[in-house]
């Protein structure tokens, strides 16, 4: 199955370098940086317009980086966050997904992704490596994945030798916007009902995409009806 994630969150602000070699300790040593006078700044960033660019969750064949089945995406998928620091190495992104679908050829809502107040932690990338992502859920919780056939839930983890593998590349853009291109693999997830149990409850998925990330502040505003006004898109870059 896949499911347009992270997104992702996913964002990021992108790298300067070129791309390259898989980061799978999860080690950032670049850093993100945003343009604003204050030092908070909102994110959101979302999926490409078309269907190549959007983010699908994709389950591996057994011991392999090979996607098999149908994937899940989504239609419309959201991921917002804030900094409250001009430069970190690391950004929290909470995701909301609509309309979602099997592909290729399925039915918008037959899919319903819920988060449960899971997120997205994407690191910044360091010179000629990959930027990873860990999923970090409140206790108990898991993001879950429900289909007339099959319900899988995604649990909290973090970027390792086995998990959460391959990585992240960020594009600075002309705009002031990051295009972050997503290939996660290995991302543990579990079947828990349907008859996809049959085909065994621990699973490995792969992410696979991309999305647009910006940067947003606002400023205290005047009156009593409104305490924030929008300021304008800040732009931002990751070294």
């Amino acid at each position: 199955m896949k499911v347009k994630i992270l997104g992702a969150a996913l964002l990021a602000l992108a790298a300067t370098s070129a791309l390259a070699v898989t980061n799978a300790s999860g080690t950032a040593n670049g850093h993100f940086y945003h343009h604003a006078v204050g030092t908070s700044v909102a994110i959101t960033a979302h999926d490409g317009s078309t269907t190549a660019h959007k983010l699908e969750f994709t389950r591996l064949s057994p011991g392999t980086h090979t996607t098999t089945g149908n994937g899940i995406t989504c239609k419309t998928s959201q991921y917002t966050g804030q900094v409250t620091e001009r430069t970190t190495s690391t950004i929290r992104l909470f995701p909301k997904y609509t309309e979602c679908l099997t592909t290729p050829g399925g039915v918008y809502d037959e899919v319903k992704v819920h988060p449960y107040h899971c997120s997205y932690i994407f690191s910044s990338q360091g010179t000629r490596k990959h930027g990873t992502v860990s999923i970090d859920c409140p206790a108990g919780q898991s993001i879950e994945i429900t289909h007339p056939n099959c319900t899988t839930k995604v649990p909290a983890q973090t970027a390792s030798a086995t998990t959460l593998t391959e990585g992240i590349s960020y594009a600075n853009q002309a705009d002031g916007t990051i295009t972050a291109t997503v290939t996660v693999n290995t991302i543990t997830g579990h079947f828990e009902a349907g008859i996809c149990v049959f085909l065994g409850t621990q699973q490995k998925f792969e992410m696979k995409g991309s999305v647009t990330v910006e940067g947003f502040n606002y400023v205290s505003g005047e009156g009593t009806t409104h305490t924030l006004k929008h300021e304008g898109k800040v732009a931002i870059t990751s070294t």
